[in-house]
């Protein structure tokens, strides 16, 4: 028979098992977003670039007929 300090360990280990799989699954979770929304941010302004590059490129162009 079990000890009421044995249920009270057991109960103890559980309940630790379970916040410490909840802040990894947390961190899992974050690292898969983050591995995910990563190449997608970088394409996304990697598309950009060139667009941004044109828009300076046209201001300049004005700017020089403009004078």
């Amino acid at each position: 028979m079990a000890s009421k300090i044995d249920w009270l360990v057991l109960l103890a280990s559980t309940g630790v098992g379970v916040l410490l799989g909840i802040v990894f699954g947390l961190a899992a979770g974050l690292a898969g977003l983050a591995a995910y929304a990563g190449p997608m941010a970088g394409g996304i302004a990697g598309a950009l670039v060139p667009w941004i590059y044109r828009q300076g490129v046209d201001r300049r162009r004005r700017q020089r007929d403009e004078r």
